[in-house]
């Protein structure tokens, strides 16, 4: 459970205090180097439509 909140906290700048029971409503899209390429919205429109458009971009 460490790594995931160093992950979580250190690497995608997301609160992880109640972990595992809670959870963030953005994405982060990570590329295969592990780059982080965007972070997302997953409660608004626009945001979900350019992360979609975001991986077909990466892909």
């Amino acid at each position: 459970m460490n790594a995931v909140i160093l992950l979580c906290e250190g690497g995608f700048k997301l609160g992880a205090d109640d972990l595992p029971g809670a959870h963030s409503t953005k994405f982060i899209l990570v590329d295969y180097d592990g780059q982080i390429r965007g972070d997302y919205s997953g409660i608004e429109k626009e945001s979900i439509l350019k992360l979609q458009n975001d991986i077909e971009r990466m892909l």
